[in-house]
């Protein structure tokens, strides 16, 4: 079956905002990545390193979910311009990517960097995606959850939860402090009209509560300060967690 077959994408437009503002802080967001998406991608460089280590830490897990023949399908929640990413995941043996992001322009640049045979690209809010309960062996989820609300960052682990198949499973990071929702103006030195940047987390203690909640068993939790520029330690703490759903999901 092939993989538009058997995922049968649709945006759904039923979710109301979590909040009055949240259509305003996507649309800000939006507007503020496809400025700055050739800058943003020059920034992360220095996150490289971390990407790819807790992305080597899922990928055994990808490789024994499935039989050897099986194709696997992975959702990539805010994939950027595919780097480093999606191309770690896409060299997996018979992975296949379903590439989110909010911005056009984050999804063009993807779009030059990735093989246009194992790659679906979805430009959207990713609140407004819909896929079949058991559709993907993992969901991939990095610096893209924490740009959510709060009750948005809890709606769509629940939703992640339904989309994984039994024994699939999710690498994401947050932020490791509660924040009940942070705005800027102005984002790596750039004011751009009509944009902004918005983050917000629950904390670790929370937010794995709520993973445990949604039927997954963490494997991974670790504190991580994020170097920013070499030989510069930003103070702002992530938590990166590999997660796998099991078959009892809580009501």
């Amino acid at each position: 079956m092939s993989l538009n077959a058997e995922l049968q994408l649709e945006k759904s437009q039923v979710d109301k905002p979590a909040c009055p503002c949240s259509q305003d802080i996507k649309l800000g967001i939006q507007t503020t990545y496809d400025a700055i998406a050739t800058r943003y991608l020059a920034w992360t460089k220095p996150s490289y390193s971390t990407r790819l280590h807790y992305l080597q830490k899922l990928a055994p897990c990808l490789s024994t979910t499935p039989s050897e023949s099986e194709d696997i399908y992975v959702l990539e929640l805010g994939c950027g311009a595919g780097v480093p990413a999606t191309q770690f995941l896409t060299a997996q043996p018979n992975v296949h990517v379903t590439a989110n992001d909010i911005s056009s322009t984050q999804l063009a640049l993807a779009a030059q960097n990735l093989p246009s045979d194992r790659v679906i690209f979805v430009q959207g809010d990713m609140m407004t995606l819909d896929f079949p309960p058991d559709s993907f062996s993992a969901v991939v989820a990095i610096y893209s959850l924490i740009h959510l609300p709060q009750d948005e960052q809890a709606t769509i682990l629940r939703r992640i939860s339904r989309w994984l198949k039994p024994g699939g499973w999710l690498l994401a990071n947050f932020g490791a402090k509660e924040n009940g929702g942070s705005t800027e103006s102005e984002w790596l030195g750039e004011r751009v009209e009509g944009g902004c940047m918005f983050w917000s987390a629950w904390g670790s203690e929370r937010t794995c509560g709520i993973l445990e909640e949604e039927g997954f068993r963490i494997k991974i939790k670790d504190i991580v300060k994020e170097a920013e520029k070499e030989g510069q330690v930003d103070e702002v703490l992530f938590m990166w967690v590999v997660a796998e759903r099991v078959n009892e999901i809580a009501s």
